[in-house]
């Protein structure tokens, strides 16, 4: 199994960790035990993330929700927008359009 996501596909983010190993031509509910929350974290500045999860995890009736965030060091975690698919080919369409969301986002 590999990667769904090369850390180029975060560019310019830094990845913190890309642990969505995951095969676009597997059915999804044959590869349950790599569905987990937390499985994408990347930094697009010192207040800005991009996380992708799946939820609830191993469960075959979840969804992947990519989720920027905006947080200083002293902040929670501060959703600013969230979006959710349910297969693989969803998310590789809506992954790029979250970096790009990410990259211009700043903190008012």
């Amino acid at each position: 199994m590999s990667r769904l996501f090369s850390d180029t596909d975060f560019a310019p983010g830094k990845v913190r960790w890309n642990e969505l190993l995951l095969d676009a031509d597997i059915a999804i509910e044959e590869q349950l035990d790599n569905l987990h929350d937390d499985a994408v974290w990347v930094e697009y500045s010192d207040i800005c993330s991009l996380h992708i999860h799946w939820r609830p995890d191993f469960n075959p009736g979840g969804r992947f929700y990519v989720i920027i965030s905006k947080n200083r060091d002293d902040e929670e975690f501060n959703p600013v927008c969230e979006k959710s698919c349910k297969t693989i080919a969803e998310l590789q369409l809506l992954v790029p359009e979250m970096v790009k969301i990410a990259q211009d986002t700043r903190m008012d």
